[in-house]
């Protein structure tokens, strides 16, 4: 069984590095995307410096390459615990991809999707609350720094069972320390 969960995170850490911001920036407008802007390549930053209709595709690919992961996951071991391996280890990837010289996105569109087919009441939730705590934050990254330390609560409050919840903790974790570089970013 450990060796099944090996394969699945490792599964889920090369699925979530699929460098789809890079790659959809080169082709779309020829640039790029870790050069300009954020530099990071998720879809904000690729909506923003190559236009709507790249940034589009980059989200739903992005948001794929998390549920593609967890699914894959749970088909091989068959256990509850495979979401928190494969979502912790997806949203990795996509925030520090192998493919594209550990230089990605911020992890964001690739966790909420796993929530979104995990737990779409915790999705409906969580994007409320951000609103809110940007109300009183006015950051981007410090606003989703402390949603990030409010998820495992959320889903302990919804009667996630016990490895939904870890996954939010943990993957939680891995979008905080993401965003830990960009909490002085001034924002025009």
């Amino acid at each position: 069984m450990v060796l099944k969960f090996l394969i699945a995170g490792v599964l889920a850490y090369l699925i979530g590095s699929f460098p789809t911001g890079v790659i959809l920036s080169k082709l779309w407008g020829g640039i790029d995307v870790r050069q300009v802007g954020s530099t990071h390549t998720g879809g904000m930053n690729v909506i923003r410096s190559v236009g709507i209709g790249a940034g589009i595709l980059t989200v739903l690919v992005d948001a794929a390459k998390g549920v593609i992961a967890v699914a894959i996951g749970q088909a091989l071991t068959h256990s509850p615990w495979s979401v928190t391996v494969t979502g912790v280890m997806a949203t990795a990837g996509h925030c520090w991809p192998l493919y594209a010289g550990f230089h990605g996105g911020m992890g964001l569109t690739t966790l909420g999707a796993i929530f979104l087919y995990l737990q779409p009441l915790a999705v409906l939730a969580v994007v409320p609350l951000w609103f809110v705590l940007y109300i009183v934050i006015r950051h981007p990254p410090r606003t989703t720094m402390a949603l990030m330390l409010t998820v495992p609560l959320l889903l302990w409050l919804l009667g996630e069972p016990p490895a939904v919840i870890v996954l939010g903790l943990l993957a939680g974790g891995v979008i905080f320390i993401k965003h830990i570089p960009d909490f002085n970013r001034v924002y025009d």
